[in-house]
């Protein structure tokens, strides 16, 4: 009997622990819960009107915006009067470790406005992990919506390999003599793990911290996202 309270404390006081250190990390800004969630469409995408703050390779506090990306939340519909010109690409275009009013979006567009008599809006459609085949990909679903008047791809050496860096980012096939078509038929089975771990994840700022490292052991295996 008296084991079993003392198990019974144990787990107890444990819980109080890691409640308050979950507590903690999230109040001080240290480690913020997923990001993530899923679209049908899209696949995995941010968090709108998520707010983060970021310690890892630098330091800044942004927040993704009314339609799920970093920056102003321009609307997709837009005026004549406006060039509008989308800047797609991985992590060096999403710019996670910098402040907005740092971010080279920022810094153009409000060169472009003081030095021009037209308005420049500048949307950064940057994700961390895209390829050249995801950027066609979400330029297809999403970036054509926004009615942009001019799309720069930014892509790396490493952005042209054509194996799939996630499996729930949207690619390609291509196919011999039929053309190039846009694949968002995601795995059951991996929607099913990220529906299943996501949701824990978006609330637990210790749980993110602990999936942050596995991924930094195990960048390839996507038990959880």
């Amino acid at each position: 009997m008296k084991i079993v309270k003392n198990i019974f404390f144990f787990l107890l006081t444990l819980t109080i622990v890691l409640w308050i250190g979950d507590l903690y990390l999230r109040m001080s800004g240290i480690q913020d819960p997923s990001s993530n969630k899923f679209d049908p469409t899209l696949g995995r995408i941010r968090r709108e009107n998520f707010k983060y703050v970021k310690l890892n390779e630098g330091f800044s506090i942004n927040n993704f915006n009314d339609y799920s990306y970093l920056g102003p939340s321009y609307p997709p519909e837009k005026s004549d009067s406006i060039i509008r010109i989308a800047l797609l690409g991985d992590s060096y275009v999403e710019g996670f470790q910098v402040f907005e009013r740092d971010h080279f979006r920022s810094i153009t567009e409000n060169k472009l406005n003081t030095q021009n008599k037209n308005r420049f809006e500048l949307l950064n459609f940057g994700r961390s992990g895209l390829g050249i085949a995801n950027m066609f990909a979400i330029d297809s679903l999403m970036i054509r919506n926004f009615n942009p008047d001019y799309i720069l791809y930014f892509a790396g050496i490493n952005d042209f390999y054509s194996e799939a860096k996630d499996p729930l980012i949207p690619g390609v096939d291509i196919i011999n003599g039929s053309g190039i078509f846009v694949n968002n038929h995601f795995s059951k089975n991996k929607i099913k793990e990220f529906n299943n771990t996501n949701p824990i994840l978006q609330k637990s700022a210790l749980l993110s911290m602990i999936n942050d490292g596995r991924k930094l052991i195990f960048p390839m295996r996507y038990f959880f996202y």
